[in-house]
């Protein structure tokens, strides 16, 4: 779980710059709106709050929001032992779970509070595959 965090606290500062360039920096001040409108059907929905915090969410189906992802995998290795040595579809499996926006409070470590400049926190994803 903790990993994860990590990864998900590297990747943040990233997430944060998408939203502001288009087509999603028009829509950023509805969409993170933690406060929304009622009179505006779209305010607000890509927050989510997981365990009383709010995560954006960047990937979403009812916005039609995707993403393509190019994964390079470096390792201080020699060529092809990461097949040999390591199992892959594990080191895979844990990125694309730190990309996605944790579903229970048992998926963020309890000890983590964030910065007021990590409000709403930025997630890729609410599901990967």
């Amino acid at each position: 779980m903790a990993h994860k965090h990590a990864v998900r606290q590297a990747l943040h500062p990233q997430l944060c710059e998408l939203w502001t360039h288009e087509p999603l920096r028009h829509k950023a001040g509805t969409w993170l709106d933690s406060a929304p409108d009622p009179s505006l059907p779209e305010a607000g929905v890509a927050l989510r709050e997981v365990a009383g915090h709010s995560f954006a969410v960047l990937v979403q189906a009812r916005l039609k929001l995707v993403a393509e992802l190019d994964i390079l995998l470096l390792r201080p290795e020699d060529p092809g032992a990461i097949v040999q040595r390591a199992d892959i579809d594990n080191r895979l499996k844990t990125l694309f779970d730190a990309l996605r926006r944790p579903c229970t409070a048992q998926e963020i470590p309890t000890e983590w509070t964030p910065r007021a400049e990590d409000r709403p926190f930025t997630a890729c994803s609410t599901t990967i595959g």
